[in-house]
């Protein structure tokens, strides 16, 4: 069973007025700290029109990741509420971090070292394993840019007569093209695996953001109906349709049948119903309200204005 610790007015202020430095010592989970409808301090620094600063949102989520993904009582995550008070840099740097948390996973389970590995080397030696570092020096010596022996050879060879054994200077080349020859395989080998890795993190990336995107809250509304209700959002429907894949998903509508670009028509925000229409991704949108009515039908009803709904002069339609 979930336990949580009711928010107090000092670490709520705290959390409105951005003072990091207040939850840096917290003895528990800051994901534990909620309010009565369970807004954690992320939701509670986010739930104002005032302009909201990245750095809080870094700073709290560097000391507790899982508030990315918090919910509260309505279903609202920390996106959720970015998106309807209109606040672009916040709702960016949220998409952000759920591309890192991804990488961080990433960086734990196959990265550039172990961890594990690491901490029980210095754990046990202070320093790295002497063994390790010979055996990989062997492993130098066997599979280096030359052949160490047949340098020997032709080293011995000048000692003896004076001038070095050519026979042995052939093998020593012939050593190195040969070992050329591998190496560049192996750089070739290694940068095929290079492409290869990028692709499984980008790929991992864009789930875990489209997995915040498309949370839904107990309206079943997206980020998106929350930034289409708003007309400061347009930078927050910007940055949630840039990183759709209209082949996979369409935001559909609410509890009462209302898609986002209903929603922007029927808040008169033209700006924010022209990026849905003029946005490469449209495909991802329905164009659906309540009791059969479209985004068409909403925007007759409200006798707009001829430029409401036009871009830069030219009448937004489609075919």
């Amino acid at each position: 069973m979930e336990t949580c610790t009711y928010i107090g007015v000092e670490l709520l202020n705290a959390a409105e007025a951005s003072r990091l430095a207040s939850f840096e010592n917290y003895p528990e989970s800051l994901d534990s700290l909620l309010s009565p409808n369970k807004n954690t301090i992320l939701h509670i620094y986010l739930s104002t029109p005032s302009e909201r600063s990245t750095e809080f949102i870094k700073g709290v989520l560097s000391i507790c990741p899982p508030l990315l993904w918090k919910v509260n009582a309505h279903g609202d995550t920390p996106l959720h509420i970015a998106a309807r008070y209109g606040h672009a840099d916040a709702a960016k740097e949220l998409i952000e971090r759920a591309k890192a948390s991804t990488r961080n996973e990433i960086d734990l389970e196959s990265g550039e070292g172990s961890r594990e590995q690491i901490k029980f080397s210095d754990s046990e030696s202070g320093e790295w394993s002497r063994e390790s570092i010979e055996q990989a020096n062997a492993s130098d010596l066997e599979s280096g840019e030359g052949s160490r022996e047949s340098i020997e050879q032709a080293n011995a060879s000048d000692l003896e007569s004076g001038e070095g054994s050519r026979e042995s200077i052939e093998q020593a080349n012939a050593s190195d093209l040969e070992s050329g020859e591998g190496s560049r395989e192996s750089i070739e080998q290694a940068n095929a695996s290079d492409l290869e890795s990028e692709e499984e993190p980008r790929e991992s990336e864009m789930a875990a953001v489209r997995k915040m995107l498309r949370m839904t809250n107990k309206n079943k509304e997206t980020a998106l109906h929350e930034a289409a209700r708003n007309k400061r959002s347009l930078g927050v429907v910007e940055a949630i349709m840039s990183n759709e894949d209209p082949a996979e998903f369409t935001y559909s509508s609410n509890n009462r049948g209302e898609t986002p670009l209903y929603l922007a028509v029927k808040n008169r925000n033209g700006r924010i119903a022209c990026a849905l229409l003029l946005h490469y991704d449209s495909e991802l949108l329905a164009y659906g309200g309540p009791n059969g009515k479209t985004a068409l039908h909403e925007a007759s009803v409200l006798d707009c204005e001829d430029d409401d709904f036009t871009n830069k002069g030219r009448s937004v339609s489609r075919s």
